[in-house]
């Protein structure tokens, strides 16, 4: 029984990856598709300098999880409109957190 467990391990330490650096926003990711070649889950490190108000829908292609250290997110979520006729937002504050599952579509301000 106890073999078993031992053959369990923690990863290695990974260090962060850059995958996006724009003007008022930068995205660092620990794993992920392109951290660690697998993209059954994204952990990453956002940091925004400057709140934007009118991002880009997205819908990925794997689960997500928004952890707030500081500030607030507004994530809108719904149908495919894009006058947002159909769409409900979720505001997450510093010390909350939102899961989004793999094909939600969804946007983040």
């Amino acid at each position: 029984f106890l073999h078993n467990h031992l053959l369990i391990m923690p990863s290695a330490t990974i260090a962060g990856v850059n995958v996006v650096a724009i003007p008022g926003l930068t995205i660092k990711e620990f794993h992920g598709g392109i951290s660690t070649k697998d993209s059954k889950l994204s952990a990453v490190h956002e940091t925004i300098t400057e709140p934007q108000t009118n991002n880009q829908w997205r819908c990925p292609a794997f689960t997500e999880y928004i952890l707030m250290i500081q500030g607030e997110a507004h994530v809108e979520h719904g149908s495919s409109s894009d006058d947002g006729s159909k769409t409900t937002t979720v505001v997450v504050q510093a010390g909350n957190g939102v899961y989004l599952p793999k094909g939600c579509r969804v946007r983040i301000n």
